[in-house]
């Protein structure tokens, strides 16, 4: 017997409804995993776009201090790039559902984007912002600490889109490995609910068809295993009842054919006797005469060893004796 308690109805139903949670549940995973890895992608996309700020910013002010041009158009442009940067920042940061981006959140992640931080907050921006603010000697100096500065902070800038690349991959084996799992996971679902409807539908129907058949041959011993309590094995215990009261009619079929047949025939015999009486009855003769041969043919009919013919007279309300065969002297006389 399955072990699973119930209907057959339920029990489907029941299996069915745990493989759809385990499937949904690992799609779902599937889902998180690849809007991750999209997140991921942008926030890599955005870290690397830093670097080529970072130099834009270095451009910008190389432009502040040339001669020959308007210096203060690039210089203009400085405060749109510290505020392009400072976004970027945030977003890596927060991360940004709506694009969607959402940066790693492993610890050497947060390690190298809190290095960035320090470094832009603490040395680059403000150098650029006081280059902005600044006039002339001021800006070079400014300048000068900034190109100093610009090396290694790209650097942290590559180690922080380092260490989101190697998040990134591992990400990305995690969800080769889950789809891994689902492949796994289809081929020992399948077994099971091969196994399960192996047990639970086939192999009871299969069992009930094999009963059909030789009962159909005549084998009227054959039963079917109840296997459990639902309904192929309400089919199996009726299939059982019915075998069981087809054998008890079978049985007794002979003895009550011969029966019928016993009763038939004398039937039959009676029905001759009272034709065959009829019709000497319906013949021209004297009383004596039918009430004799009347009472010849009831008892060579009946096999009786005596008998007698009465006949009631109406007028005087009293029975007569006719005629006798068999009868002693002295019962005639008593009679």
């Amino acid at each position: 017997m399955f072990p699973f308690p119930g209907r057959l109805s339920r029990k489907i139903v029941g299996m069915l409804c745990v493989f759809f949670l385990i499937a949904l549940a690992a799609i779902g995973m599937t889902l998180y995993l690849s809007w991750q890895l999209e997140g991921m992608a942008a926030a890599i996309n955005d870290a690397g776009s830093q670097r080529m700020g970072t130099y834009r910013m270095a451009y910008l002010m190389e432009g502040g201090l040339a001669t020959g041009r308007d210096p203060s158009r690039p210089v203009r442009s400085l405060p749109a790039e510290i505020e392009r940067f400072d976004r970027v920042l945030q977003d890596l940061r927060r991360g940004d559902p709506a694009r969607p981006l959402a940066p790693p959140r492993d610890a050497e992640v947060e390690q190298k984007l809190h290095r960035v931080e320090e470094a832009w907050q603490g040395t680059v921006r403000p150098l650029v912002a006081g280059f902005v603010a600044g006039q002339g000697e001021a800006r070079v100096s400014l300048r000068q600490e900034f190109d100093g500065e610009v090396e290694a902070f790209v650097a942290r800038i590559n180690d922080l889109v380092l260490a989101m690349e190697h998040s990134y991959a591992a990400n990305t084996n995690l969800l080769r490995s889950v789809q891994a799992a689902l492949v796994v996971l289809a081929m020992i679902g399948t077994g099971i609910m091969i196994r399960f409807f192996m047990l639970l539908v086939i192999r009871p129907v299969a069992e009930l068809h094999a009963g059909m058949r030789r009962m159909s041959e005549g084998d009227l011993a054959v039963r079917l295993p109840v296997r459990a309590n639902d309904e192929l094995g309400d089919l199996a215990d009726g299939f059982n009842q019915m075998a069981t009261h087809l054998q008890t009619l079978y049985s007794t079929l002979e003895e009550r054919v011969e029966a019928k047949t016993r009763s038939l025939a004398e039937r039959n015999r009676e029905l001759g006797l009272l034709y065959e009486i009829t019709a000497f009855l319906g013949e021209p003769a004297v009383v004596e005469t039918l009430c004799k041969g009347f009472l010849t043919r009831v008892r060579t009919a009946m096999g009786a060893d005596a008998g007698s013919v009465r006949l009631y007279v109406a007028a005087t309300d009293q029975l007569y004796l006719t005629t006798h065969e068999g009868l002693t002297a002295e019962f005639v006389a008593r009679d």
